[in-house]
């Protein structure tokens, strides 16, 4: 089977994200130190949801939530921030297995969380 190259497609509609990511803990001298979250920029391909995704949701998805492409992996929870809003990764949807993407619905987090 053929793997579709969808790179220049995600490349050509690109934003920059700000993600965190969270660095593994360590043993130092016997005592175990929790990692810290790390902040990054990463780029993927914003779309917003399709009236299907919210309709199909019942109720757990909003306009305010949003799919991504990206070219590389996430981790669910992952937090980020898109247009000064903060979203989490919910969802996710491994194509590699036909393309060399991944994608990912964003849920929007609210400022109190």
């Amino acid at each position: 089977m053929s793997i579709y190259s969808f790179e220049r497609l995600i490349r050509k509609y690109f934003t920059s994200i700000s993600i965190e990511v969270e660095t593994s803990g360590e043993y130092v001298d016997g005592i175990y130190v929790p990692g810290t979250k790390v902040p990054m920029i990463m780029n993927a391909a914003v779309i917003p949801m399709s009236s299907k995704q919210l309709y199909q949701s019942g109720g757990r998805y909003t306009d305010a939530d949003k799919n991504i492409y990206t070219l590389v992996p996430l981790v669910p929870k992952t937090k980020m921030i898109y247009k000064e809003l903060t979203y989490s990764v919910e969802q996710s949807s491994d194509y590699t297995e036909y393309g060399d993407f991944f994608n990912y619905v964003l849920k929007a987090v609210s400022t109190f969380d």
